[in-house]
C-alpha cells in the first residue's frame, strides 16, 4: 500500500499487488488448462483434482489481491473504500464522522512470524481496510493516516 495523495482535503491511499496477483492467477489458469488440454495419462479424478486446484488458486488471486483505492474526503465526508478485481469492483462508504483512528491490526502465526493489516477503528468497531495479512510494515501508513484524521 502507498499514499498516493495526501492534502488537507484528500488522503489517497492505493494497493496494486501486480506481481502477486498476476503469478497466482497464472499458476491457476495453467493448472486448469494443463488438466484439460494436458496428456491424458492421469485419470478423470486426477484431472477433476487439478481442476479444482486451479480454480481455488484463482479465487484465491481473485479474494486477496484486488486492487484497493482508499479515499479519505473531508469534503464528501466519508472515507470510499474501493476494491477492483477482474469482472467489476465494490465500493464502501464509511462516515467519516464515525472514524476513531486508524490501527494496525497484528496476526502472529504458528512459526512466530508477525503479519499485519491496516484498519479503521470506528465508533461500531474495527474495520479492516484490506483482505489479508501481510508482511510489510504498516506503521507509516497508519501514521499518515492519525495525522491526516487530527488535522482541522
Amino acid at each position: 500500500m502507498k499514499i498516493i495523495e495526501n492534502t488537507s482535503r484528500r488522503l489517497v491511499i492505493e494497493h496494486r499487488p501486480w506481481v502477486l496477483a498476476g503469478i497466482t492467477g497464472a499458476m491457476g489458469l495453467v493448472a486448469i488448462a494443463g488438466a484439460v488440454i494436458g496428456d491424458r495419462a492421469g485419470g478423470i479424478a486426477e484431472r477433476l483434482l487439478i481442476v479444482a486446484l486451479g480454480l481455488a488458486v484463482l479465487w484465491i488471486a481473485w479474494h486477496f489481491f484486488c486492487f484497493l483505492k482508499i479515499t479519505f474526503d473531508r469534503e464528501a465526508g466519508h472515507v470510499d473504500h474501493r476494491s477492483i478485481r477482474p469482472f467489476g469492483s465494490c465500493r464502501k462508504h464509511i462516515d467519516l464522522g464515525r472514524v476513531e483512528k486508524a490501527q494496525v491490526e497484528a496476526n502472529w502465526s504458528d512459526d512466530g512470524g508477525r503479519l499485519t493489516r491496516l484498519t479503521l477503528e470506528t465508533v461500531d468497531g474495527p474495520i479492516p481496510l484490506e483482505y489479508g495479512y501481510g508482511t510489510s510494515d504498516r506503521r507509516a501508513l497508519e501514521n499518515a493516516v492519525n495525522e491526516w484524521l487530527t488535522q482541522p
